[in-house]
């Protein structure tokens, strides 16, 4: 063996490859050694961050770098456009009684034909425009020191067509310490949310993350008039919740509770849930759930942030004909009540998650989905009493109260709360004429069927442009 492994060495062409053999091995580890140091010392020195678009941070940090020197210079900037609750200016839009207007006679809000504050005024919109670094790399200072912003854009997974993207922006700084890129965000949710211009944000369900569509001025639950004591029963449900955590892990039941809002529409199923919203100063997630496969929902459940306020409009309209729907959509079918189910209360449930379904039509809803464990209170919201149409007058005209228990004669269950609204927007400035024109709508005698239809038709009108509007 010995001398035939000499023979081999002694031939050139043997040789002569084995050695090219070994020297190519050489070469090749040699190659990767200057990447391996150069990520080595990556980890050791770098600190980097990356903030997703379906992030608030996302949103954050756009603010903070439309107003940073950097994008001043900049010659390379994206244009983002978004419709504000609030003006450019510092003044915040607030409700205010007909009387109080403006410099130009005009009032200070415009309301839906409901009543309710819209989110931006229609005839002249306050549109935000921003110029942020567009997608590459930028580098820019903060605190006296040098940070590398990469923004990168794709396309968003399942969107064939092209016309969604997703997006993110990667910070990178030689600074070790992580409190520095924390101030930097800290400053940027300082920047995007004033003290005194405290937003609710309203995101939604797209392609299987949830994405900010719109922001709203917090709502008081004195504008929410409901029957008797159910404001404070729901207050109280939702306070203990929120504050029971401890409770809910010592006894092993799963920290999730459900709110069934139903009734005739109109009467403030969603206004209630905005309310809510503003009180325990919680996000809203407006889930869609009509054209959405039970694993994009099942998705979008399980990144559910923590004690967050879920909300699923007019639950009874989603499955309804679902084979029919299912054909349509051919192998990948749209969301099942079994996906449904499973992913609202399953084991990939948020912790602190509280879930309001609002319906009009209670006998339409299949029993499993309202179950105890799912939904924990069922709220009616019936049309309006006496006793809410005089608060209601109230509301509206604080100094005539004499003319209140008029106004409230004229109601007997037959007129929603947003009808009663539309009387008192249509009259604003006078509220005798107010008493008068709800005294001729019961001359009328317009029937209750006609006036829910007519009701319904107008709340899912108004769904369809705002999100705030009441159902």
């Amino acid at each position: 063996m010995i001398d035939f492994i000499k023979q081999q060495l002694e031939n050139e062409f043997l040789s002569g490859g084995a050695v090219l053999i070994i020297l190519g091995a050489i070469m090749a580890f040699l190659r990767h050694i200057p990447a391996k140091i150069i990520a080595f010392l990556h980890r050791r020195v770098i600190t980097t961050v990356d903030v997703a678009d379906q992030d608030s941070a996302f949103y954050w940090l756009q603010e903070w770098l439309a107003q940073h020197p950097y994008s001043e210079r900049s010659r390379l900037l994206s244009v983002t456009t978004e419709k504000h609750l609030v003006s450019n200016s510092n003044k915040k839009k607030v409700w205010k009684p007909a009387e109080e207007e403006s410099e130009e006679g005009t009032p200070m809000v415009e309301e839906t034909e409901e009543g309710m504050p819209v989110a931006e005024e229609t005839a002249q919109s306050h549109l935000k425009i921003l110029f942020t670094p567009a997608p590459g790399a930028h580098l820019l200072r903060f605190e006296g020191h040098w940070v590398m912003l990469s923004r990168i854009r794709e396309k968003a997974e399942g969107s064939n067509d092209g016309r969604f993207w997703r997006e993110q922006f990667v910070l990178k700084t030689l600074v070790r310490d992580r409190q520095f890129l924390r101030r930097l965000i800290l400053e940027a949710r300082a920047i995007a949310n004033p003290p005194k211009e405290r937003h609710i944000s309203v995101l939604t369900n797209t392609y299987g993350n949830w994405s900010l569509v719109g922001t709203r001025m917090p709502r008081g639950f004195d504008s929410v008039i409901l029957e008797n004591d159910a404001v404070s029963k729901i207050l109280a449900r939702t306070k203990e919740f929120f504050s029971g955590a401890e409770w809910y892990q010592q006894r092993g039941i799963p920290y999730q509770m459900g709110f069934l809002f139903y009734g005739l529409p109109g009467n403030g199923k969603t206004s209630t849930a905005i309310a809510l919203a503003s009180r325990f100063n919680r996000d809203v997630y407006l889930a869609k759930v009509d054209t959405i496969t039970d694993t994009m929902f099942r998705q979008v459940m399980s990144s559910l942030p923590q004690h967050s306020i879920l909300l699923i409009e007019d639950i009874d309209c989603f499955f309804r004909d679902r084979g029919k729907l299912d054909s349509s959509y051919g192998s990948d079918p749209i969301l099942s009540l079994s996906g449904f189910l499973n992913a609202i209360d399953g084991v990939m449930g948020t912790e602190g998650r509280l879930l309001i379904l609002t319906t009009n039509h209670l006998d339409k809803l299949d029993s499993a989905m309202i179950r105890p464990g799912r939904v924990d209170h069922k709220i009616e919201f019936r049309n309006a009493s006496q006793d809410q149409a005089k608060r209601l007058f109230i509301r509206f005209f604080p100094n005539d109260y004499h003319l209140a228990q008029s106004f409230a004669d004229g109601v007997g269950g037959q007129y929603s709360m947003a009808d009663l609204q539309k009387v008192l927007l249509d009259n604003r400035n006078n509220p005798a004429d107010a008493v008068s024109a709800l005294a001729c709508e019961v001359d009328m005698g317009t029937s209750n069927t006609d006036r829910a239809f007519r009701t319904q038709d107008v709340d899912m009108a108004s769904r369809r442009v705002k999100i705030d509007a009441p159902s």
